[in-house]
């Protein structure tokens, strides 16, 4: 995960992108990631 953050970390210096579109990819895959849920019958 630490390699992960640096390398966001030099993409987000080079102004690839800003802080919102991460927070946006973020939130999308929360919302879109299929989970597992419990049929209530």
């Amino acid at each position: 995960m630490k390699k992960v953050a640096h390398i966001l970390a030099e993409m987000k210096s080079m102004r690839l992108f800003d802080d919102y579109a991460l927070g946006g990819a973020m939130a999308a895959i929360y919302y879109i990631e299929p989970s597992q849920t419990e049929v209530l019958t």
